[in-house]
């Protein structure tokens, strides 16, 4: 019988891999609805805002909005915030509605707008900025989200009431700033890292004897288990193809985490986060559909792409004589691989 090269089939398989992928990314979207339990979610909102138990009621409609976005749902989210005084949420979550809102729901969409356009005079604004002591690896957190370097220098929309600032960076200590805003209030606040860490000294890490300690061979539990012997005669055709395999797997796994990685980028633009969850506009579903796809391409493929590469390294340091064998050896804690044989 003909034999098919290591190569071909190696690029067959990994052809298969990105199909399945592609396949199993649609239905993930569709994953962790729930419209009935956001119905039910949404009535006791509605029963609790009829009381004005609004921190309540905000928390019921956050989470039905979570199992299942809707319009009405996020306009009575709005009505909560904004008797809270959460004057940027409620802005948010009003201009947020008119996306999810038909073309055809005029009125609705009219009152969005008018809520909306009526509280963003109201709404505070902060500016951020670095000072002096501040480099490229510089990282600050506002009220524990990270801000990127496009966030900096931009009047960014917050709550009234007090935010925490925290600016680290590499060998210095945290920096804190409270800022606390006002209705309507513009402010900016210049921070950068604390004051530098002092040098610390490295001290020699004791030496550990263990004493009266068992044979290896007298532990049952440490019994070693061959689990692969491979003929090093037939190493010097596959080790070549699956170590370029490996590689090729591995670089388009990459490729697609960084495709993932630009991807969540921007989803985060049309994305916030409020009450615990994660509130993203329709135009980001796009972006979060991209990344879920190439995300498992990269996981996929990086484990795949070890697994090839390791193995064909492995073949192509044998002789030609003899065999290859890998043993797991559990240990407490944990278990051990080696590889024996000659090289």
């Amino acid at each position: 019988m003909p034999q098919t090269k290591p190569f071909t089939l190696l690029l067959c398989s990994f052809g298969l891999l990105l199909v399945w992928a592609a396949a199993g990314a649609a239905p993930a979207v569709a994953q962790g609805r729930d419209p009935a339990a956001a119905e039910a979610l949404f009535t006791e909102g509605r029963r609790l805002l009829a009381a004005k138990d609004y921190p309540a009621a905000r928390a019921k409609f956050a989470e039905s909005f979570r199992l299942d976005p809707t319009a009405g749902t996020l306009m009575n989210l709005a009505v909560c915030e904004e008797a809270l005084g959460l004057l940027a949420s409620a802005w948010q979550s009003w201009r947020a509605a008119l996306d999810y809102l038909r073309p055809t729901e005029k009125e609705r969409r009219a009152l969005a707008a008018e809520r909306a356009a009526a509280l963003e005079p109201k709404v505070p604004k902060l500016t951020i900025s670095l000072g002096p002591a501040a480099n490229e690896k510089t990282e600050v957190r506002r009220d524990g989200v990270r801000l990127g370097a496009a966030s900096l220098n931009v009047a960014l929309p917050l709550d009234p009431g007090s935010h925490e600032i925290v600016v680290s960076q590499p060998g210095h200590e945290d920096g804190r700033y409270e800022v606390r805003l006002e209705p309507g209030q513009t402010r900016t606040a210049r921070v950068e890292p604390g004051p530098a860490r002092p040098a610390a000294r490295e001290t020699p890490s004791p030496r550990r004897e263990t004493a009266g300690a068992a044979p290896e061979e007298t532990n049952p539990l440490l019994t070693k288990a061959p689990v692969a012997t491979v003929d090093r005669e037939s190493g010097s055709m596959w080790g070549p193809s699956l170590l370029v395999g490996g590689l090729l797997v591995g670089a388009a796994a990459a490729a697609s985490g960084y495709l993932a990685h630009q991807a969540r980028q921007d989803a985060r633009e049309d994305c916030r986060e409020q009450m615990g969850s994660l509130f993203c506009l329709s135009s980001s579903k796009g972006a979060l559909d991209r990344d879920r796809r190439f995300s498992l391409l990269a996981d996929v493929g990086m484990g795949l792409g070890a697994v090839l590469a390791g193995t064909g390294l492995i073949l192509m340091l044998s002789d030609g004589e003899g065999s290859t064998a890998a043993a797991l050896t559990p240990e407490p804690g944990g278990a051990r691989l080696a590889v024996s044989g000659r090289f």
